[in-house]
């Protein structure tokens, strides 16, 4: 529906996965499923049947740019008890599919289940309906039982014979190894186990045979996953289902993704068709170049009925207490003869009488499912809006900008053809943690372009735009220049009205960008751009010479401006602060930072387009104000953080404990870090090793703070991204441990190894694991480091009395600071009065 090309590989002979083959006919007619798969195949699914994938490099060698993995759980698993192999003993999913494909296997007078789950009543119903008499064993007590209550009496219905704390220990053969029976031994329940549950135990003395035909085990199942070993990338789990990102469906491999039963074990169907719309979202935004993070979504209204408003509901009639619509069920003198759908589910009227049940609660109908999934128990039903007042000295609006849609450009053809995309898909391809490693790539075809076009002003300086964006003429020039580094016989070509270099070294980047990289300059307005629809290259259509031009490129460029969004001209209505007609924040020519209102202060591409430096020297003036404004209440609410005791470290051998960072894919998409956690264990002074999804992020700070305690560890090692960045947020989290910050050490695997090497896995890995053990070496000799105090003259000297001097002078002045200011001029701010004059002679003309 997206219009991608999608190949589905199916190694058996129907499509449907377990609900064609899993789930016996009596509960799912085959033909409803084949009707759901036609319905796929008509949208333009090719599907491949009886095409089993036995590796997995080879799939993307037939040119497929993303692979899901959705094999299911279609390995039964045997009991480890003699006598498991022999003729005779099934497995349930086997069992289950050769009956679904039309080939039973034959079966003696008396068949023993193994287990009581949902998926053995199945086996169970199933063989009786094959003629056998059918006894099921289980070692723990009827209340213990997994199946579905329902599902259970359905089986006792049909002749099920149940025998409960029951577990067998050998499978008897005879001389020629066929079952002819099993050693079983009673149970009771003993201590609780690892769940809660309480554990069966054997009971002394209760050894006993049973005569049966066939065993059947049912005791669980899990995907078969050897076409996945450990060279193709993709990270396997200790509890043997493939390793995913679960807001991504990502595999530790780029391209590959995996949902279903191959990454959380045996579940509910409905939770396998979530998991596949979610992972056919993130697929999209990886074939799109975009961050594969979905964007959040707003929480849906919850509506929660008390006691009391329920009772007055029925009291007035509203609602009216009924028990559940049962569904009609084949009778069971006719089941055992057939395969026909025991349960045929609801007629209309019996569907709108269920339905007609509702408390009409709302949309969150209280499943509390989601209460029940949320490990960080944060959903509380209990809660409501509140508004919440917050008293401040100062407000900063600094809420950024949003980049043109190129769609509303329409005459460039953005949308409609693939080789046409903008700078911020451009970055991403340049970037070594994009869809394409770096590699400039054509989406059309995959091909390395050779003739890239950039198209200026995308969304600026034109009729609706009556204003530079100022980042777009250097931003280009960057990337040009860095896709004639990665290629270098790239020729590109900037179409553009001027160039604004304006900033520091700017003229001289766009010097370089045109002497030394040979990048060709038309200056014009591109009027049109279209596709070959056989070669999909783009020819633009513009004039240079007088004279109408048309020139062929493989790939377009469009440099799109800034905007501010819709919400971001709201927030400043609300906020009561000028806007101009573009909706960026109005302030005075010489208070470049002061809004219409007091104590409201505008900073960054919201008071007009500018570039990061710019931005960031915005950022540091706005807090001066801000700071200005606070000063009479300076450190009447800080509160200081308390830290435990530093423990002493001095007499103990060391003990490091190391954290290695899959970073999402940034890291773990580009090297193994499971084999560089386990690499990390075995150095000397290592007592703990492990990795972690994103090592920065709340959950795992705790969770190094419990580690440190927990192993007594006196020196930690993260291996994750740039130590500039989070250095200072680690070395908190071991002082909250107990530990002095400076017992701690940071190898960059990203920036130095991941980014570095991102097509050569081995490389990586071994240059990661040398960074890692270099910390670590260096960890083991550190030393606790003492602050000490330095008395500090609380006053500030600034040389120069000109707009700048002066401004800073009284910033600080106003935040109560002594200040120096040193003019070697007669007089402040001389250059000024040319300005005053300059500024009154331009008002008189205007006048």
């Amino acid at each position: 529906k997206l219009g991608y090309s999608v190949t589905v590989f199916e190694a058996l002979p129907v499509a449907g996965g377990m609900l064609r083959v899993g789930v016996p006919e009596y509960r799912l007619p085959s033909w409803i499923v084949d009707r759901e798969v036609q319905d796929i195949v008509d949208l333009g699914v090719e599907l491949r049947l009886n095409h089993r994938v036995d590796n997995l490099d080879e799939v993307f060698a037939e040119g497929f740019d993303a692979v899901l993995i959705a094999v299911g759980a279609h390995e039964g698993i045997r009991l480890p008890i003699p006598g498991s192999d022999l003729e005779g003993v099934l497995l349930n999913t086997a069992f289950l599919r050769d009956v679904r494909l039309g080939n039973p296997p034959e079966l003696g007078k008396r068949v023993a289940v193994i287990g009581a789950g949902d998926v053995a009543m199945d086996v169970a119903r199933t063989a009786r309906r094959l003629g056998a008499e059918v006894h099921v064993y289980y070692r723990r007590t009827r209340e213990e039982a997994t199946a579905d209550p329902e599902e259970m009496e359905r089986a006792e219905e049909e002749g099920v014979i149940f025998h409960f704390q029951v577990t067998p220990v050998e499978v008897v053969g005879d001389e020629e190894g066929r079952v002819v029976g099993m050693k079983c031994i009673r149970t009771e329940p003993g201590m609780p186990d690892e769940t809660g549950r309480r554990r069966p135990v054997p009971v002394p003395g209760s050894e006993h045979f049973v005569p049966c035909d066939n065993v059947i085990f049912s005791v669980g199942q899990r995907a078969g996953l050897a076409f996945v070993p450990e060279s193709t990338g993709v990270g396997i789990t200790e509890e043997s289902t493939i390793a995913v990102n679960p807001n991504t469906f990502a595999t530790t491999r780029p391209g590959v993704f995996a949902a279903g039963d191959a990454t959380t074990g045996t579940a509910f169907v409905i939770e396998a068709v979530a998991a596949g719309h979610k992972a056919a979202e993130s697929i999209h935004r990886y074939l799109r170049g975009e961050e594969l993070e979905p964007p959040p979504k707003t929480k849906p209204p919850v509506v929660e009925l008390t006691q009391a408003e329920i009772e007055e509901r029925v009291r007035r009639g509203e609602v009216e207490v009924r028990p559940r619509v049962p569904m009609s069920a084949l009778p069971v003198e006719e089941r055992l003869s057939t395969f026909e759908e025991v349960v045929a589910g609801y007629t209309d009227e019996e569907a709108q009488t269920e339905a007609a049940r509702c408390l009409a609660c709302g949309i969150c109908s209280e499943c509390l499912s989601c209460v029940y999934t949320c490990q960080a128990e944060a959903i509380d039903h209990d809660m409501v809006d509140r508004v919440q007042e917050v008293e401040v000295g100062a407000i900063l609006l600094a809420p950024g900008f949003a980049a043109y849609d190129a769609a509303r450009s329409g005459e460039y053809g953005w949308g409609r053809y693939p080789n046409v995309v903008t700078s911020i898909q451009f970055e991403r391809l340049l970037n070594a943690a994009g869809p394409t490693h770096g590699h400039v790539q054509r989406p059309s075809d995959g091909k390395t372009p050779k003739r890239i076009a950039f198209i200026q002003c995308v969304g600026s300086r034109d009729q609706k735009h009556d204003y530079c964006s100022s980042v777009c003429c250097m931003y280009a020039l960057k990337e040009a220049i860095l896709a004639i580094e990665h290629e270098p016989d790239t020729k590109v070509t900037v179409f553009l009205m001027d160039m604004r270099a304006f900033s520091k070294g700017y003229a001289e980047y766009f010097q370089r960008a045109e002497e030394r990289y040979g990048i060709r300059f038309i200056r014009c307005r591109v009027s049109e751009v279209k596709e070959d629809p056989h070669t999909h290259n783009l020819i633009l259509r513009y004039v240079a010479d007088s004279r109408i031009q048309e020139e062929s490129f493989d790939l377009v460029v469009l440099s799109v401006g800034m905007e501010v969004p819709e919400a971001v001209r709201d927030l400043g209505h609300r906020v009561g602060v000028e806007l101009d007609e573009y909706g960026f924040c109005q302030t005075a020519p010489f208070a470049p930072l002061e809004t219409s209102k007091e104590g409201v202060f505008a900073l960054g591409p919201f008071r007009e387009p500018k570039d990061i430096p710019e931005s960031v020297v915005e950022a540091s003036g706005a807090a001066g104000l801000a700071g200005a404004l606070l000063a009479p209440a300076r450190w009447t609410r800080t509160e200081e953080a308390v830290y435990p005791p530093e423990r002493d470290v001095t007499q103990e051998e060391p003990r490091v404990g190391v954290f290695v960072c899959h970073c999402g894919t940034n890291i773990g998409g580009f090297l193994d870090v499971p084999e560089v956690a386990e690499y990390a264990a075995t150095l000397p002074g290592v007592v703990h090793a492990e990795h972690n999804l994103y090592t920065c992020s709340q959950d795992s700070i705790r969770h190094i703070v419990e580690v440190v305690q927990e192993h007594n560890l006196n020196r930690v090692v993260v291996a994750a991204c740039t130590p500039l960045t989070h250095e200072p947020l680690f070395q908190d989290a071991i002082r909250q441990a107990g530990l002095n910050p400076n017992l701690f050490e940071m190898a960059n695997i990203r920036n130095q190894c991941s980014w570095v090497h991102p097509d050569n896995w081995d490389a990586a890995t071994r240059k990661a694991k040398d960074l890692v053990r270099m910390a670590v070496a260096k960890a083991v000799r550190l030393e606790p480091l003492r602050k000490s105090q330095v008395p500090v003259q609380k006053a500030a000297l600034i040389i120069g009395g000109g707009a700048a001097g002066m401004n800073v002078a009284l910033t600080l002045a106003q935040q109560g600071f002594p200040v120096h200011l040193v003019e070697r001029e007669a007089e402040l701010a001389r250059r000024f009065g040319h300005l005053t004059a300059l500024q009154a002679a331009t008002v008189a003309r205007e006048a």
